[in-house]
């Protein structure tokens, strides 16, 4: 956001990077794309179709607020106790870290340019992880 509006700009490390998506969430982003054509049909002449994913009825960018409030509204009407939409990225890098996902996985997935990144930020959820190498180590050694 700038003086004079949005402005869009690149990554971090000026780098594209592809994000895997599980079958859900492809799914859930075919339905969202299949909605927006039907705003863009019914609303030919206001639409200016930007190609954004997440664009408001006339496609235009949704405003940065608009995305966590509707988030916010999301989660409210789950009854899930109140999380922001960044909390996602911590949750995900600690559940993968957590079930024994390599680091340097867990960095491309977050678009870390290095596993030392991921490492200094979230080490603390893996406060198991050197007694369960030596257990993995002692049970192949096993006869």
């Amino acid at each position: 956001r700038t003086e004079t509006g949005l402005s869009l700009k690149g990554t971090k490390t000026a780098q594209v990077r592809r994000v895997p998506l599980n079958a859900p969430a492809l799914a859930a982003l075919h339905a969202h794309r299949a909605r927006q054509l039907e705003q863009k049909m019914h609303r030919r002449r206001e639409y200016a179709d930007s190609d954004f994913v997440f664009a408001d009825e006339l496609g235009q960018p949704w405003h940065l607020g608009s995305i966590s409030n509707a988030f916010a509204r999301t989660v409210a009407a789950a009854g899930l106790e109140r999380v922001r939409l960044h909390d996602l990225r911590h949750t995900c890098a600690s559940w993968l870290l957590n079930r024994g996902t390599d680091v340097r996985t867990v960095a491309a997935i977050l678009g870390h340019s290095s596993a030392t990144t991921t490492l200094s930020m979230y080490a603390h959820v893996m406060p198991g992880a050197e007694a369960a190498a030596v257990q993995r180590i002692a049970l192949e050694a096993a006869p």
